[in-house]
């Protein structure tokens, strides 16, 4: 994520609090979830939802629609994130 690779859970809990740090609130609400199994130790989630930030004394820092592409891997009885990709588009329609 951001060129840093992150193997465990709180690796990317703590550059999530260093990239958002600014933030007062974060809510993200996923309204499409998928998990494909693409192997016994091999998993594939997607996600579409939407995003609303806001800096601690309320003012927006973006809201809008976002997706979230992870790939896990089972090692030694534990899954790890292998690759994180977040999208946050404009919300725009292609005409």
């Amino acid at each position: 994520m951001d060129g840093h690779v992150v193997w465990t859970r709180e690796d990317t809990l703590d550059l999530y609090r260093e990239t958002f740090g600014a933030a007062g609130k974060n809510e993200i609400a996923m309204s499409d979830e998928r998990v494909t199994m693409l192997a016994d130790d091999l998993a594939l989630y997607v996600g579409a939802g939407s995003y609303d930030m806001a800096d601690p004394a309320g003012a927006s820092m973006g809201n809008g629609p976002m997706a979230l592409t992870l790939l896990l891997k089972k090692v030694a009885g534990e899954w790890l994130l292998m690759h994180a990709h977040q999208s946050f588009p404009s919300g725009e329609q292609a005409g």
